[in-house]
């Protein structure tokens, strides 16, 4: 029976695994996978050091064969590299020893030589210390305000003014609610304008093919049992994601969401329910048949939150923003950042790197530049001002039927 390792007596998990660029078909499969306890703790033990089947199955407490089986499945897949050290170790910041690895020469591995296969993480794995979080925290909570300071009240003016030129023709809000229209446009803004158009780019060089075809970075941070002094929480999204319905010819309309603390929309890809919207936009253009089918389609729109009755009356009113106009006509009414963000993103990137970038090891460092750059268009800043306005009172609380459908809009081209 093998001794527990430390990583068996106490496994690491992962928390926030998700993939940016295009999943292929088998993404929901790999995901289970990755979600496993022995894989996570197998691919964690090879992040800082490449190792030997035999160093990470000690590391761990389990038998080298179900090692060699995990390893072998991720090795294939590009999540895990074969890859040779050199033998010069190093320290990251939080005096973890990782090593670099510039040949391939086997020959100073314990008990090898050439031959014996060593092991590298390559996945982009955050394992922040408290002090860490905690100075990140007020990195981004400081330029939170300068957003809400310097730009916000720019796109408050331009949003009351395409509130009242564009609600009787162009735009549906529900029950006419300013105060739940700024909160949708708002965050779509954060989300648009802020986005640094070469990231992708940037990003791509990065990507990794999979054998379903997917090409993608994978990403996921490591679960502490730390207390911080804010609540994180209020920080959580999944996705500013777009999309469109097919067959486009019967649904020619575009959906965004962005998930936040402030919803009561479940996360993950299997939770997007693409009928809902069909049905939506039936629903907007009388054709959801006849009786009984027609109420049971109602009925679903109901349970969803995308149709509300009205309180003492037999009507319902669509509990969601519809344009009628592209995505890219509603950004083009919104306001551009100004000049002087040039600068100030570029102070924001400086200290969000100089905290992040030596918490890694060589490997993803590069990544994490790129990951980090524009850090104005992240989600913890975006969320931070978010939290601002609210507590501000720039932002109203929602109700609970608001909660539904708030940072959702549909697009009807």
């Amino acid at each position: 029976m093998n001794k527990k390792g430390i990583y068996g007596i106490k496994p690491i998990r992962f928390k926030n695994i998700s993939p940016t660029g295009t999943g292929g078909p088998d993404w929901g499969f790999i995901e289970f996978n990755l979600s496993k306890l022995l894989s996570q703790n197998i691919l964690f033990a090879a992040y800082y050091e490449a190792k030997t089947i035999s160093e990470i199955a000690e590391l761990i407490g389990v038998q080298e064969s179900l090692v060699k089986e995990v390893v072998d499945y991720f090795e294939e897949n590009g999540f895990m590299d074969i890859i040779t050290r050199s033998a010069t170790p190093m320290n990251n910041a939080n005096n973890q020893s990782y090593l670099e690895y510039p040949d391939r020469d086997y020959s100073f591995v314990e008990g090898g030589g050439k031959g014996v296969d060593i092991y590298l993480t390559n996945i982009f794995i955050t394992n922040f210390t408290k002090e860490i979080y905690e100075e990140s925290h007020k990195i981004f909570s400081s330029y939170a305000e300068i957003v809400c300071e310097k730009y916000i009240p720019l796109l408050i003016k331009s949003l009351h003014t395409t509130y009242d030129s564009l609600l009787k023709t162009k735009i549906y809000i529900p029950e006419n609610d300013l105060n739940f229209f700024l909160w949708t446009a708002v965050t779509f803004a954060l989300c648009r304008k802020f986005t640094d158009k070469d990231k992708d780019e940037h990003l791509s060089k990065h990507f990794i093919k999979r054998l379903d075809g997917g090409e993608n970075i994978v990403s996921a941070t490591i679960e502490n049992d730390f207390q911080l002094s804010f609540n994180t929480d209020l920080y959580e999204t999944f996705l500013d994601l777009a999309f469109t319905i097919q067959p486009v010819a019967e649904y020619p309309l575009k959906i965004w969401r962005y998930n936040t603390y402030y919803d009561d929309r479940l996360d993950g890809w299997e939770n997007i329910v693409v009928d809902g919207f069909q049905l939506l936009y039936d629903y907007l253009n009388d054709r959801l048949g006849n009786e009984p089918i027609k109420e049971r389609k109602i009925q679903y729109l109901r349970d969803n939150g995308y149709l509300i009755k009205r309180e003492g009356g037999d009507t319902d009113y669509v509990n969601m923003i519809v344009m009628k106009m592209t995505m890219d006509d509603f950004l083009n009414l919104l306001p551009p950042l100004p000049e002087k963000f040039i600068k100030i993103n570029n102070d924001f990137d400086k200290e969000v790197l100089n905290l992040y970038k030596p918490q890694f090891p060589p490997h993803q460092q590069g990544l994490c530049e790129d990951m980090y750059k524009n850090s104005i268009s992240t989600d913890d800043l975006i969320t931070r001002v978010l939290e601002k306005l609210l507590k501000d009172g720039v932002l109203k609380p929602l109700t609970e039927n608001q909660r539904k459908s708030v940072n959702m809009m549909m697009f009807v081209s």
